[in-house]
């Protein structure tokens, strides 16, 4: 995701400024479109970042939320489509604090603990912050793990303020690690996007945002690309095919199975390094990744995971649905993690130290998201979405996308031969080669599901065909197959 507005703002009149959307405000136009084709994309902003555990209370968040509104900025954003090209564009209108439109600040920021119908998901991950802003909505939300709360951002791309948003909340949680620790002068973060305007107009709009000045906006501008530092690295991702506009859309499928022999000396591994199976399949499919598509920078690049499990509430009867425990979009940066890693002599080794180190990370981060209660629709909140635009040029392009993982557990005796849920998202059938696991196939992202079935572990990948190749799909588990076999074999 870039950092960085390729377009400059073009002034409209004495208080407005406009500009074309940069890629992570975009939207795509894909098959399920209907209506006008503009809003139908669950978000146009994310991104996360570690807020220490202990000051997630309820009484600091509220401090830092009441601060954070007293700041005021007096600046609108409005997310509107030009008619004429076809092409969405944001546009700045400077409010005045007379004006009624200017208390969507005031009017719109809650502080709950979701017990909202659409929030179950937050219910099993803790407090949210929300907005509820004309045409969309924002959500912050924190994530529970051992020493940090995973604060993570998701803006919706009907909003109609989707950066003043996200410069919101950042701001929210600076003043949050302000109030816990050392008071430190509030500086205004909405002063990231002032500071791309044209010289002449940067006068006129910091002199209608009051105390904002040129010293506050520098530090603005500062703060916002340290709250977005994972994002400038590459993602790591499975690569697209180029010609994937004239393909149907239709669902692949790649797995690898270890035989029984294999599964049970991984089991025994695991259990005796204390690591959950789960843990130790997904390390292997991003250490795969990372050998076949890795920039091998000494930045390191970015891992998306999506991490799902689905458990059966009771495996003697048949027509339970799975439940759904939370998920979570996870930055995960190698280079933070290589250090035990680098002066192992061998590639083979090499590759079992790391996995043992990432599925250790992966664990101490996500075994308290994995062990959340059932929560039925809300993992869709922070899944990925399904494409975004790359480029500000071609706006049908789609995103780098991570990996989702699902944990099937041991599935043979608690399914039938086909279930679909009540719903129709989910198909589990029965095939020639163990059990498939189909949702939807409009999904961008492709996923994993990790099961065993007549004691053998298997792995399967489902992915869309329109947008990936299966062969690149099989080499990366063939990859992870390999790592698993030489893990479980190295005592």
């Amino acid at each position: 995701m870039p950092l960085s507005i390729a377009q400059e703002w073009k002034h409209i009149d004495e208080h407005s400024w406009t500009r074309p959307l940069w890629s992570a405000e975009r939207c795509l136009d894909n098959d399920s479109t209907k209506g006008d084709g503009l809003y139908n994309i669950t978000r146009a902003i994310s991104f996360s970042t570690s807020i220490p555990r202990e000051i997630v209370t309820e009484e600091l968040v509220a401090q830092a939320w009441i601060k954070t509104r007293q700041l005021k900025p007096e600046v609108g954003v409005r997310f509107t489509p030009d008619q004429v090209s076809g092409a969405n564009r944001m546009q700045y209108d400077v409010i005045s604090s007379e004006d009624a439109e200017r208390q969507w600040l005031e009017d719109t920021l809650v502080y709950s603990k979701s017990s909202n119908w659409r929030t179950l998901f937050n219910r099993c991950i803790g407090r949210s912050l929300t907005t509820g802003t004309r045409g969309g909505s924002a959500l912050l939300v924190f994530v529970p793990g051992v020493e940090y709360h995973i604060a993570i951002i998701n803006i919706s791309h009907v909003i109609n303020d989707a950066t003043g948003n996200h410069a919101l909340f950042a701001t929210f949680l600076q003043s949050l690690l302000d109030v816990a620790y050392a008071p430190q002068p509030k500086h205004h973060i909405w002063g990231e996007e002032v500071s791309r305007l044209p010289q002449s107009s940067q006068g006129a709009l910091e002199e209608a945002m009051g105390k904002a000045t040129t010293e506050q906006l520098r530090l603005g501008e500062e703060h916002y690309k340290r709250q977005l530092s994972a994002f400038s690295k590459r993602y790591i991702s499975f690569p697209i095919r180029e010609n994937f506009r004239d393909l149907p859309r239709t669902t692949g499928y790649a797995h690898i199975s270890l035989d029984e022999r294999e599964t049970n000396h991984l089991l025994k591994k695991a259990k005796s390094r204390e690591i959950s199976l789960t843990f130790v399949i997904v390390a292997a499919l991003g250490v795969a990744m990372e050998k076949l598509f890795g920039t091998k920078t000494e930045e390191g690049s970015v891992f998306m995971f999506t991490c799902d499990t689905r458990r059966w509430s009771n495996p003697n009867e048949r027509n339970i649905a799975p439940s759904m425990a939370s998920a979570i979009n996870f930055v995960w940066a190698p280079k933070e993690l290589k250090t035990d890693i680098g002066s192992v002599a061998t590639a083979g080794a090499a590759d079992n130290v790391a996995l043992e180190v990432y599925a250790r990370h992966l664990q101490g981060e996500l075994k308290a998201m994995l062990n959340t209660p059932k929560s039925v629709w809300g993992y869709s909140y922070l899944t990925p979405g399904y494409c975004g635009a790359l480029d500000n040029v071609d706006w049908n392009q789609p995103r780098p996308a991570g990996l989702a993982v699902s944990s099937l557990n041991r599935i043979e005796r608690g399914l039938p031969d086909k279930y679909t849920s009540k719903d129709g998202e989910h198909t589990i059938s029965l095939a020639p080669d163990g059990y498939r696991v189909q949702l939807r196939q409009i999904d961008f992202q492709p996923w994993s599901h990790i099961y065993t079935f007549q004691g053998k572990l298997t792995v399967t990948l489902e992915f869309c065909v329109k947008y990936y190749k299966p062969e690149v799909m099989q080499r990366v588990l063939d990859s992870a197959s390999d790592i698993l076999k030489s893990y479980s074999c190295r005592m």
